[in-house]
């Protein structure tokens, strides 16, 4: 038999099947991005395959925008701000 408790605790969910919801659907509709403009990425890394790799799937993601690429940490900070200072100019 059912109590009001046990009826209660059967209708919460378990927290983590709803994140695993909204991983899939982020991954199959792209990130809510702010006022829908796509999220703008930079991606980084020292090896060439993983760069492409991680820039090809960004590009075919929804809700994504690849704005740049670098192959260190110090590349990525000065292409950053070059990105930044171009998005001032133009706003």
């Amino acid at each position: 038999m059912n109590s009001l408790g046990d009826s209660a605790k059967a209708n919460r969910e378990d927290p983590r099947a709803s994140r695993a919801r909204s991983v899939r659907t982020e991954a199959e509709h792209g990130p809510e991005a702010v006022d829908d403009r796509p999220i703008r990425a930079v991606v980084v890394d020292d090896s060439p395959v993983v760069l492409k790799a991680i820039s090809s799937f960004l590009e075919r993601l929804n809700g994504f925008q690849l704005v740049g690429t670098a192959t260190d940490g110090h590349h990525a900070v000065r292409r950053v701000v070059e990105l930044a200072c171009i998005d001032h100019r133009v706003s």
